[in-house]
């Protein structure tokens, strides 16, 4: 495998993205994304390899043959037997054995999800919607898309896609039929507070998922928010950081909260706006020795003081970014424990347009350190708790931009 095509995650499932919600039509839902498309670090998808199983292999699979043709001969419903589904089920049942969150398989409507994440463009309606028991209800409508322009709301319960009731759907039940092509409409019946339901028509669009978010803080401290590391992240952040940059701040908060992963390419070309040189991580593979993954230098240098937020919710390569920073002492870490996801899988495309997502190694910061169970500790630990966000409080922002305007002692 050439290194152009390592990435590392999401994606996913849970590549979105986010305390439950789900961008339908842009990113995962940080809850569907630990059920589905768990935060990983991954590479590219690309179709399946050929070959056959070992010898091995095939003698042990003699049994599923037996088993199937005892099914058809025997089983008194014939109409019964799904083929698709039953080998569905066998190869997840193949890959609970292995007792691996990481290594997970997708049929096509999610491998589908989980494509579009690693891009980071899609075709949708362009809003954030989450399961509260049976409703699916708007968490919010991204910024120019069809859904703030045809009026969804946050707090809107979609009760019907072109006529089909929702309340039995998943999320990702959900998120699939409100994405489709560019140019279709699709029909949403809504229900917001004591309104009667009422109709309201999107037509979709090509989006691209803004996963960068910046601004100038008062004091002179730049703000950089990344919410994943997609395809598209290094050159929104270059294209953000010289606007920053030319603004001339006095130092840097680099948001990696609720950050649940990316593209392990975009991790290390991110890592390289803030490090000159060195090592990004190491990956540990079934034989060997680790391999040392390093700086890309990028075009756009940053020097300044940094701060890095993080969370329980920075998952995988944005752990990646957080733990190069920390180890080769460029950034300060504030915050709470991260997520602590280690291992690097590899997405594989199948025959009917499935995917497979596989292990094949761990990965540890510069330092050597395996967060895989524990997570990366921050060098301050300042808790957000739900007082906090119930009176818009961020002690963690707070705290970094007391430490970055030199204005005394941080507590």
């Amino acid at each position: 495998m050439r290194r152009g095509w390592r990435i590392g995650a999401l994606g996913v499932l849970v590549l979105g993205l986010m305390a439950g919600s789900f961008l339908a039509g842009y990113l995962l839902a940080r809850q569907e994304r630990l059920d589905l498309w768990p935060v990983a670090s991954v590479l590219a998808v690309e179709p399946s390899p050929a070959g056959s199983p070992s010898p091995a292999g095939r003698v042990h699979f003699q049994i599923l043959w037996e088993v199937l043709d005892l099914l058809e001969r025997e089983f008194y419903d014939p109409t019964a037997l799904d083929y698709q589904q039953m080998a569905y089920g066998a190869v997840r049942g193949m890959l609970e054995t292995l007792q691996d969150p990481y290594t997970i398989f997708a049929p096509p409507p999610q491998a589908r999800l989980l494509e579009e994440d690693i891009r980071g463009v899609f075709e949708g309606i362009g809003v954030s919607v989450e399961k509260r028991g049976a409703q699916l209800v708007v968490v919010a409508p991204l910024e120019g898309s069809p859904a703030q322009q045809a009026g969804l709301r946050p707090g809107d319960v979609i009760l019907r896609v072109d006529g089909e009731e929702t309340a039995t759907w998943s999320l990702t039940d959900a998120v699939t039929r409100l994405r489709g092509p560019a140019g279709t409409t699709v029909q949403l019946t809504i229900q917001r507070g004591g309104q009667p339901p009422f109709a309201v028509t999107v037509v979709r669009a090509r989006l691209r998922i803004a996963a960068v978010r910046t601004r100038l803080l008062p004091g002179q401290v730049a703000y950089v928010r990344l919410s994943s590391f997609h395809r598209q992240v290094p050159n929104d952040l270059r294209v953000a950081l010289r606007t920053l940059l030319a603004q001339r701040p006095r130092g840097l908060v680099l948001d990696l909260r609720d950050n649940p992963g990316g593209l392990l390419a975009s991790a290390i070309e991110v890592t390289g706006f803030f490090l000159r040189d060195g090592v990004v991580l190491y990956e540990q593979r079934r034989q060997g020795e680790p391999l040392p993954l390093t700086v890309r230098r990028a075009v756009v240098p940053v020097d300044l003081p940094m701060v890095v937020l993080v969370n329980r919710g920075t998952a995988s390569a944005a752990e990646i970014v957080a733990g190069a920073l920390q180890d080769h002492r460029r950034a300060l870490l504030v915050g709470e424990r991260t997520f602590g996801k280690g291992s690097v899988q590899s997405v594989h495309r199948l025959s009917d347009q499935s995917s497979l997502r596989v292990t094949f190694a761990r990965w540890l910061t510069p330092g050597r350190r395996d967060i895989g169970r524990s997570g990366l500790l921050p060098d301050v630990v300042v808790p957000l708790t739900a007082s906090d966000l119930a009176g818009g409080r961020d002690p963690q922002l707070e705290w970094a931009l007391t430490y970055l305007r030199g204005e005394g002692q941080a507590e």
